[in-house]
């Protein structure tokens, strides 16, 4: 399993999370999810359904406690769990890497604001795929769903004092959601959102901006 985010946080670099990991390493950690729901006999709505239960299970834990089948040794891929023939293995990697890499931020930013399974339904999860269904389409919506529930169980421990070295990390020095410049510009700032004045869009749209910031920072293409 990949190292827990919080194994990156010291106090000798405050606001720094030292915690580095490839898109490989996420499709490996996403696939541990899908063991343990590969050997139930029952079909895809059913195998969904047990991934969304799953995060419901994640959002109703507190503190350090954790789940043990997302602990589990065995990786469960792909083929395990559905009967699909891909044709393009090597545009199917692709698709894994990129939809479980971004998926699994996004899961990390709402666990640690400890979001709603209901709000992750409606705004992310992967539920409805077009007519006819093509083999890509089902590796997206399993490695989506797999993310998320693997990233909002990361997520959980960076609630309470974590969460500000969260925010600090997310928003060191040196870089930018463009490339970094010479002159080492600022990023965006992701203060303490305001629920005050948020609606759902905007809450969806600082997810996905924070998500994107912790990809640029901490998970790279190959090691």
């Amino acid at each position: 399993m990949l190292d827990r985010l919080t194994t990156g946080i010291s106090d000798a670099n405050p606001g720094f999370i030292d915690w580095v990991k490839t898109r490989q390493d996420i499709v490996d950690g996403v696939e541990v999810v899908f063991s343990a729901i590969k050997d139930r006999d029952e079909d895809e709505e059913h195998k969904i359904g047990d991934m969304f239960e799953w995060l419901h299970r994640l959002a109703e834990i507190a503190g350090e406690e954790t789940v043990a089948t997302l602990a589990a040794p065995t990786v469960g891929s792909l083929a395990l769990l559905l009967p699909i023939a891909i044709a393009d293995m090597q545009a199917t990697e692709i698709i894994k890497k990129e939809t479980a890499t971004m998926a699994f931020a996004e899961g990390v930013v709402m666990g640690a604001f400890a979001e709603s399974p209901d709000f992750i339904r409606d705004n992310f999860w992967q539920q409805n795929l077009p007519w006819p269904r093509e083999d890509n389409d089902l590796v997206k919506q399993y490695y989506a769903n797999g993310g998320l529930v693997l990233g909002y169980d990361y997520g959980r421990d960076l609630r309470g004092p974590a969460q500000a070295t969260f925010f600090a990390d997310l928003n060191r020095p040196g870089w930018s959601e463009e490339e970094p410049s010479d002159d080492q510009q600022s990023p965006p700032r992701f203060g303490a959102p305001d629920p005050e004045t948020m609606g759902p869009q905007d809450w969806k749209d600082l997810y996905i901006q924070m998500a994107g910031a912790f990809v640029k920072l901490h998970i790279t293409e190959s090691s």
